[in-house]
């Protein structure tokens, strides 16, 4: 399953006033939590976190964990349990329990920090997105399903932008990027900036599928082509010129590859100016 894949299915979208203490249970779908007063402790995967004001989960289907929150304090938590497509939307609300049937198990190929557990604290930047969510699905306006399909997707990808390990791998990453916008009219690859970075060839293929997700190879494509359409549209620079300048060997392999990207051909791009809307459509980096 890829990040595009992400079409989600709402199953419920509630606040929980009165969470299960010091009891284990197992998910048959996929959760988003968001501790909205109250501070304990979650223990998932024989680990136990320290959680709090702020605090945002999210895991997949199977996962077993606990909360323990005293019953002393007041305790609400934003719960969203979903999936990731619409395959099992014909299933009603699936009880918590300690076996139960697992709906998806699907492994992501680029986003692979979905794979496990998501534990952040102080997510206060996606409180706002989280109680949109829980009053759309209880208003139940006309296609209400479909926004809340679409809000989640963007929940999912902000929560992933804001995971510490994706952060930490932006940190790492952002020495690569520069050099490749620096250089990208060269030739690069993952062992000649290994030893500019002093990263294992391979680390860096990690990196770059974790947080751009794609490989270098496509990646230093897409920046190239964007390069090329800029040179394109706003000088009178030969195609040729244009194909050399952005580290491309050969010109005919260059218009073969701008036409894929792009949907027109160079001079196409150049006579009608479409590929200032082409960009605009999502090719833009």
């Amino acid at each position: 399953m890829k990040a595009s894949d992400i079409a989600p299915f709402i199953r419920m979208a509630f606040i929980l006033t009165n969470p299960p203490f010091n009891k284990f249970v197992r998910n048959a779908d996929c959760r988003l939590f968001y501790v909205l007063e109250g501070s304990g402790e979650l223990t998932i995967n024989n680990e136990t976190f320290h959680v709090e004001k702020d605090f945002l989960g999210l895991w997949r289907s199977g996962i077993k964990y606990r909360w323990n929150f005293s019953k002393s304090q007041e305790v609400l938590i934003a719960i969203i349990n979903f999936d990731y497509t619409q395959t099992y939307k014909e299933k009603g609300l699936i009880p918590q329990s300690n076996s139960v049937n697992i709906l998806e198990t699907e492994d992501f190929e680029d986003i692979t920090i979905l794979n496990e557990p998501i534990l952040i604290n102080k997510a206060v930047v996606l409180k706002r997105d989280v109680l949109d969510m829980v009053q759309e699905f209880n208003t139940q306006n006309i296609y209400s399903e479909e926004l809340l399909s679409g809000m989640l997707k963007q929940l999912i990808i902000k929560t992933v932008r804001l995971d510490n390990s994706s952060l930490q791998s932006h940190a790492k990453l952002e020495p690569i990027l520069a050099y490749i916008h620096a250089n990208y009219n060269k030739e690069l690859t993952n062992q000649a900036l290994s030893k500019i970075v002093n990263y294992h060839p391979h680390y860096i293929n990690l990196l770059m599928k974790e947080y751009t997700g794609t490989t270098l190879h496509s990646y230093l494509t897409r920046y190239r082509m964007l390069e090329a359409s800029k040179l394109i549209l706003n000088t009178n620079k030969a195609i040729e010129e244009i194909a050399f300048e952005t580290g491309f060997k050969n010109p005919t392999h260059f218009y073969k590859i701008f036409k894929q990207h792009f949907g027109v051909s160079p001079s196409q791009c150049r006579k009608s100016g479409l590929l200032d809307s082409t960009i605009s459509k999502g090719k833009k980096l």
